[in-house]
């Protein structure tokens, strides 16, 4: 992501369908708490493109006013048409290399969920990857086995691509991920759906900055 400017410390999810009326005063307690350029966000909003144009207006607006980069879920066209920095595509859904050929200017992100949708990502030139769950996440029952931070590590060895972890981080994981290679942690509902938004993120990234990158490093 380098070519991009340095590298968000914290990825947020923000899922409109999930967090309704609450997910832009949530967001904006985030952002006003936080340095700039530690977070980006990641929009995955309603199927219906016109609501959800007009609604990432809204976003997009907001996360320029505090630094934060904004990326549209799944799709490429609304990505373009609200003009923002980058579109995430699902495990399954566009290939990144098709994304990367035909909008180069767009930060590209890949949802991932073992180490070889870890390696195509990279293969593929992905900027990131948002590798789940790591443990049981806080917005939807767990679908499939955590991965835990030792899975994470052996998911994300050797691999230059940045991969953020995503599903149940809170501040205790944080310094083994970042130990195991993480780039970054990501989170929804753990979060932007809390009671106290801003503490939850501060604590995520306090957690992440008084962890450093290798186990005894100074």
């Amino acid at each position: 992501m380098a070519e991009h400017g340095s590298r968000p410390t914290l990825c947020l999810v923000a899922d409109r369908p999930t967090l309704g009326a609450r997910l832009l005063p949530a967001l904006n307690e985030v952002l006003a708490a936080l340095p700039r350029g530690r977070v980006m966000v990641i929009d995955r909003g309603e199927a219906e493109a016109r609501a959800r144009l007009s609604h990432l207006a809204e976003l997009i607006a907001l996360c320029r006013a505090h630094g934060a980069p904004v990326l549209v879920s799944t799709r490429v066209d609304l990505a373009l048409a609200a003009g923002a920095d980058g579109v995430h595509l699902p495990e399954h859904g566009l290939p990144a290399a098709v994304v990367r050929a035909t909008w180069p200017t767009l930060l590209v992100g890949r949802s991932c969920h073992d180490r070889p949708g870890l390696l195509a990502a990279e293969d593929a030139g992905a900027h990131y990857a948002l590798l789940s769950p790591v443990a049981a996440p806080h917005s939807k029952p767990l679908a499939a086995e955590a991965l835990g931070v030792a899975g994470f590590a052996r998911a994300v060895a050797g691999l230059a691509l940045s991969v953020y972890a995503l599903g149940g981080i809170v501040p205790d994981l944080v310094a083994g991920l970042r130990h195991a290679g993480a780039a970054g942690v990501a989170a929804l509902g753990g979060v932007l759906g809390a009671p106290d938004p801003a503490v939850r993120a501060r604590g995520l990234v306090a957690a992440w900055d008084h962890a450093s990158p290798e186990p005894g490093a100074s």
